[in-house]
């Protein structure tokens, strides 16, 4: 049945250069459907003449396209070009599946790996082109670019298009396959620029980036994943080391001590018995004093350490009297 009504509607369709009907996105599907089954049995050729019957057809829906329908024609179109070793061209129709969809080329669950996901990642990058200006739509009424709302006459160069316009009651006011980036002089505003979708529409809307997404709202979110490094904090110098300035003390009171005992060692020099006795007292003696000296040079240099301080641009002395 669906191949009779594809048949039937083509010729005329190429007969009369307009549509003679309209049909949904749903009767759309079940044709395509009739594709898939033919490429699933590798039988090119009726999946060639299938596509071919309903390209001039596509732009007769009678209601704005599903942008998911509309990759999935490019991709049957792109897997019979490839049945036919002609990698360019399947590269072309891959190009306008992947500008359609948000997110890439192929819908989820599509087989990965794939022959076309190797056609796409070899294939020649595409650029953004335009006419400049913006875009002249009637009143009312949105200009739709693969099913989505289209805000600027931007599209990728060389890659084919379906363009619709609808008014706001949902009545086709022109379609038609565009030829890359060349748009119809009749929807171009040459003084114009970016355009918002109607009030109305509800459906998807084109970023200028050429992909099919929601425009944003309330500005891009902060990214919660990275953390600023925290300011060090800056030493002001206004106050001593308490640490240091502990530990010096600490090491003063032992200096002290080991004065006091060679005061006290060198009190055994008159008492020695004979003179390795007062041998050994002198050189015990010697080495108290020594150490104490020793301990309070460290002292005195921990406590002067205990009120520098660093500005950053450079260490200074901040003693306090």
């Amino acid at each position: 049945m669906w191949l009779t009504w594809l048949l039937s509607l083509g010729v005329a369709v190429a007969q009369e250069e307009v549509c003679s009907g309209s049909f949904t996105n749903a009767e759309l599907g079940a044709a395509m459907d009739i594709v898939d089954q033919q490429i699933a049995k590798a039988d090119a050729n009726e999946a060639r003449f299938l596509l071919q019957q309903m390209h001039p057809k596509v732009p007769c829906l009678g209601e704005p396209a599903s942008p998911e329908l509309v990759a999935r024609y490019a991709i049957q179109r792109a897997q019979v070009a490839y049945f036919d070793q002609d990698e360019a061209t399947a590269a072309r129709w891959l190009r306008l599946a992947e500008g359609t969809l948000d997110g890439g080329a192929f819908p989820d669950g599509y087989p990965d790996p794939h022959p076309l996901r190797d056609v796409l990642e070899a294939a020649d990058p595409v650029e953004l082109s335009g006419p400049g200006g913006g875009l002249l739509v009637p009143k009312k009424s949105v200009f739709l670019l693969n099913g989505s709302a289209a805000v600027e006459p931007v599209w990728r160069i060389d890659i084919p298009a379906l363009v619709q316009v609808f008014d706001n009651k949902n009545e086709r006011v022109a379609a038609f396959w565009q030829d890359g980036s060349m748009f119809d002089p009749t929807y171009v505003d040459p003084e114009g620029g970016m355009i918002e979708a109607p009030s109305w529409w509800t459906g998807p809307v084109r970023a200028p980036s050429g992909f099919t997404a929601a425009p944003p709202v309330g500005g891009a979110e902060p990214d919660k994943g990275s953390k600023g490094e925290k300011e060090p904090k800056e030493r002001t110098g206004d106050g001593p080391n308490l640490g240091r300035l502990a530990l010096g003390a600490g090491t003063g009171a032992v200096a002290a001590v080991l004065y006091g005992v060679a005061a006290a060692s060198s009190g055994g020099l008159d008492g020695a018995a004979d003179e390795a006795a007062l041998a050994a007292v002198r050189s015990r003696t010697n080495l108290l004093v020594v150490g104490s000296g020793v301990a309070g040079a460290t002292a005195l240099g921990i406590s002067v350490t205990a009120f520098v301080s660093s500005s950053g641009t450079g260490v200074g002395l901040a003693l306090r009297f």
